[in-house]
């Protein structure tokens, strides 16, 4: 589409092929070049976004496990083996969470 544009501006008359800081284009092409950058800016918003969903998650998964081991409860005994909720887990909360597991 933008080849398209480019050799019209040359054909037309408005543009003699070499780097100019100014080029003059019709309003059709104007519109057309507006509404893809307004797609593509739609798009890069998504993947933004959709790349700020993932890190939240992430973060949840870290401040869960977090949570988890900063539990003074969870370093109690639990069982008459004596062994203590975080004892038990044996960092599996944690290897999950870095993994991205839920």
């Amino acid at each position: 589409m933008i080849k398209n544009i480019d050799e019209r501006i040359i054909a037309e008359g408005f543009h003699t092929g070499r780097e100019v800081d100014v080029v003059t284009i019709q309003k059709s092409d104007y519109e057309q070049l507006k509404e893809q950058a307004e797609r593509a800016l739609g798009i890069e918003l998504e993947l933004l976004n959709m790349e700020l969903t993932g890190v939240l998650k992430q973060n949840k998964h870290y401040r869960e496990a977090l949570e988890f081991y900063a539990e003074p409860k969870n370093w109690l005994p639990q069982n008459e083996d004596m062994l203590s909720l975080i004892t038990m887990d044996y960092g599996n909360k944690a290897r999950e969470a870095l993994e991205g597991g839920e």
